[in-house]
C-alpha cells in the first residue's frame, strides 16, 4: 500500500499522519509503561514462540486498553528459548517481585521444546546424543498440572494455547500436532495453530517452524484478543463493565463483518448491562453503544444517547465523528486522534461547501487507501463537488487488495452500495477498526490516544 503523505501543506492540514505508538515492538525494561494494578497482569508464557520477538505483549496492551475487555491490564512475556514445558512453573516463579499481581497465564504448548534435541531448521547438524521424536504425554500432563498449581497459588488462572507452527514444522515434525489434540478439549483453550494454518504462505516465522517473527506476533495478538472478547472466554469477566465491553467488542466485529443480526443481539446484551457497568471505561462503552445504535437503528434512535455524551470532558474515540454526523451545527467534541480528526475535517468541509472538501477527502484516501471510511467521505465530497464525481467502483477495487481487512471487501462494497445510509455506519466502522491497526499488515501505527485512555 502506498504510504505517501499529502502533496501540499494545505492537504497536510486536513490529514495529519498517524503517530508512531510508544513501545510498539518488544519493550525494553526502561520503557515507561504505566504500572498495572494488582491482579491485572496477564503473562504470556512460552519456550520458543517468543525467541525472536515479544511484540504480542505490546499489541495486546493496546487492544485491551482500547476496548476495556479486561479492565486495566497489561501483558508481559515470560520465555526462555532453551526451556521445556517442565520448566514453565519455575519460570513463572522467577518473575521479579513487584511485577504486579497475576490475573492469568496464557501458556503456549506444542513447539519443538516438547521434543528432545529435534530442530529441522538446523541443517546437517550432528546430534551429540540420540534424539527422540516421541512426546512423553505423562510428563507433559505433569508439567501442566504443576504450572496450574503455581498460577493458582499466585491468584491467577491458567489458560493453555497451541503454539503456532509454520508449514515446515507442521509437515516435518507432525508429532507436535498431537499436543494440540491432547489439550484442545480443555476449557478456555486458545487454538493458535488453527489461526496460523490458513496463513502458511505468509512469512510469520523466523525459522518456518515455531519461532514467531513480528508479523506473526500480530496474528497471535489478534487471535488472543478475539478469544478474550468472549464471555466467559478463557479469562472470565470480573464485573458488568468487562462483560459489557466484551459484548460491544463482539457487536462491532459482527457489524464490520456484515453480520447485522448478531451485532444487534450483542448490542441488546450490552444495553442490559449498562446500568451496572460503572468505572473508568463507562464513557468509552457509551460511545461504542451509541455508534452501534446509529449503525443498526438509525439517527432517530441514536440522537438522545449521543446528545448526552457531547459534553464529555475528555471525549473518547468515535464521539467527535458520531456527533458531527448527527448535528447540523459547527463545532463539537474534539477528535481523539489524527485519523478521526481528518474524517471530522472532511465532514465539516462538505457541510460548509468548502471547494477544498474533495481535495481533502482525496488526500485522506491517498494516506489511508485501506479504510472504507475514507472512501465513503471521498464519495460524499464528490457528490457535492463541481462537477460531481463517483469513486465507489475505484473504492471496491482498491479495498479488494487489502490483506486481512477488519471489514471484508465484499462487506465494504455492500456498504458503499447502500448510499447514503451507509454514512450512519462511519463511527461503528471506525471503532471496529482503529484498535486493531497495529495488528494489520503494512498498516500505520495508530496514535497513542487509545493507550492513554485507560
Amino acid at each position: 500500500m502506498s504510504r505517501e503523505g499529502p502533496t501540499s501543506s494545505r492537504e497536510g492540514a486536513w490529514v495529519a499522519p498517524l503517530l508512531a505508538a510508544v513501545c510498539a515492538g518488544a519493550l525494553p525494561a526502561a520503557c515507561s509503561r504505566p504500572a498495572a494494578p494488582p491482579g491485572d497482569t496477564v503473562v504470556l508464557l512460552a519456550a520458543r514462540s517468543f525467541a525472536d520477538s515479544d511484540r504480542a505483549a505490546a499489541l495486546l496492551d493496546g487492544l485491551v486498553a482500547a476496548t476495556d475487555v479486561l479492565g486495566p491490564a497489561r501483558f508481559e512475556v515470560v520465555a526462555a528459548t532453551q526451556a521445556r514445558p517442565q520448566d514453565f512453573a519455575g519460570l513463572l516463579g522467577e518473575r521479579v517481585a513487584g511485577d504486579g499481581g497475576l490475573r492469568a497465564v496464557i501458556a503456549l504448548v506444542g513447539d519443538l521444546s516438547v521434543l528432545h534435541d529435534v530442530d529441522p531448521s538446523i541443517r546437517d547438524r550432528q546430534p551429540t546424543e540420540l534424539t527422540s521424536r516421541v512426546i512423553d504425554g505423562e510428563t507433559l500432563d505433569d508439567a501442566v498440572a504443576r504450572l496450574e498449581r503455581a498460577t493458582e497459588a499466585r491468584g491467577g488462572r491458567l489458560v493453555l494455547a497451541s503454539a503456532p507452527l509454520g508449514r515446515q514444522g507442521r509437515i516435518e515434525v507432525r508429532e507436535l500436532l498431537a499436543v494440540r489434540e491432547r489439550f484442545r478439549g480443555r476449557p478456555g483453550f486458545i487454538d493458535l495453530q488453527a489461526a496460523f494454518r490458513p496463513l502458511e504462505d505468509e512469512k510469520l516465522f523466523t525459522n518456518d517452524i515455531d519461532r514467531i517473527d513480528p508479523a506473526g506476533q500480530a496474528v497471535l495478538a489478534r487471535t488472543v484478543f478475539t478469544a478474550l472478547c468472549e464471555d466467559p472466554g478463557p479469562i472470565a469477566p470480573r464485573d458488568a463493565a468487562e462483560r459489557r465491553a466484551r459484548a460491544l467488542a463482539r457487536a462491532l466485529t459482527h457489524f464490520a463483518c456484515g453480520r447485522r443480526t448478531e451485532a444487534a443481539v450483542e448490542l441488546a446484551a450490552a444495553r442490559e448491562l449498562a446500568a451496572a457497568a460503572t468505572g473508568p471505561g463507562a464513557m468509552r462503552a457509551a460511545v461504542r453503544e451509541a455508534a452501534l445504535v446509529l449503525a443498526l437503528e438509525g439517527r432517530g434512535a441514536a440522537a438522545a444517547p449521543l446528545a448526552a455524551l457531547r459534553t464529555a470532558a475528555e471525549p473518547p474515540p468515535g464521539l467527535a465523528l458520531a456527533a458531527r454526523l448527527l448535528s447540523d451545527e459547527a463545532g463539537g467534541p474534539p477528535a481523539a486522534e489524527p485519523f478521526e480528526a481528518a474524517l471530522v475535517a472532511v465532514l465539516d468541509a462538505v457541510r460548509a461547501r468548502d471547494p477544498q472538501a474533495a481535495q481533502a477527502a482525496k488526500a485522506l484516501v491517498t494516506e489511508h487507501p485501506e479504510r472504507v471510511e475514507a472512501w465513503m467521505l471521498l464519495e460524499l465530497a464528490g457528490i457535492v463537488a463541481s462537477p460531481p464525481t463517483e469513486v465507489r467502483d475505484e473504492a471496491r477495487a482498491r479495498l479488494a487488495n487489502v490483506p486481512h481487512p477488519v471489514v471484508p471487501a465484499d462487506i465494504a462494497g455492500a456498504l458503499l452500495a447502500d448510499w447514503p445510509r451507509c454514512l450512519d455506519a462511519l463511527p461503528a466502522l471506525y471503532l471496529a477498526q482503529q484498535p486493531l491497526l497495529e495488528t494489520l499488515p503494512d498498516a500505520p501505527a495508530p496514535d497513542s490516544a487509545f493507550q492513554r485512555r485507560r
